[in-house]
């Protein structure tokens, strides 16, 4: 119980802890290139979706081993939570006598060791979520300016070279 009130304070104090939501989808968005094809498949926009389709896998092509990193870290959790309980117990149990008090020593660098792990990884989780999240909305700004330059293409002075992962 006391880990995983650690793992709560941590997840909490680091800002990505929140309450579970339903997604339901709310309405359809028609990709701009499927009247031309003449096709009609659409993009389902859920409640609660900041971006569209299009600027997350924009962003997902940008930043390839993103998804590598967020299992790394969900590793990072369980094994130092994991550890960590068996570090915690071995020290309530030095410290209640039933193991000898040589062993104490060891067992709290283990639970500090373990309990830098999972800061760590709450630590660098949180800063690739900031990361993400700039990079969508930059992607998103862009996108945008190039829709207004396709509507309006002689009233724009923005650079078009802007775009985070490369060209067209």
């Amino acid at each position: 119980r006391v880990i995983m009130a650690l793992i709560s304070m941590v997840t909490l104090a680091c800002g990505f802890a929140r309450a579970p939501t339903l997604t339901v989808p709310t309405s359809s968005v028609q990709h701009p290139a499927m009247p031309i094809l003449g096709m009609t498949p659409m993009i389902r926009m859920y409640e609660g979706e900041e971006f569209s389709r299009e600027v997350r896998m924009k962003e997902e092509l940008s930043s390839p081993f993103r998804a590598l990193r967020f299992f790394t870290y969900s590793a990072m959790f369980l094994g130092g939570g994991a550890s960590g309980y068996i570090a915690f117990t071995r020290v309530l149990a030095s410290l209640s006598g039933f193991q000898g008090g040589d062993t104490l020593n060891r067992d709290a660098i283990n639970l500090a060791v373990d309990v830098g792990v999972i800061v760590t990884a709450a630590v660098l989780l949180n800063l690739d979520l900031k990361s993400r999240k700039d990079k969508l909305n930059k992607i998103a700004k862009q996108l945008e300016i190039r829709k207004q330059r396709r509507e309006n293409p002689a009233g724009s002075d923005d650079d078009p070279d802007l775009f985070v992962g490369g060209g067209d």
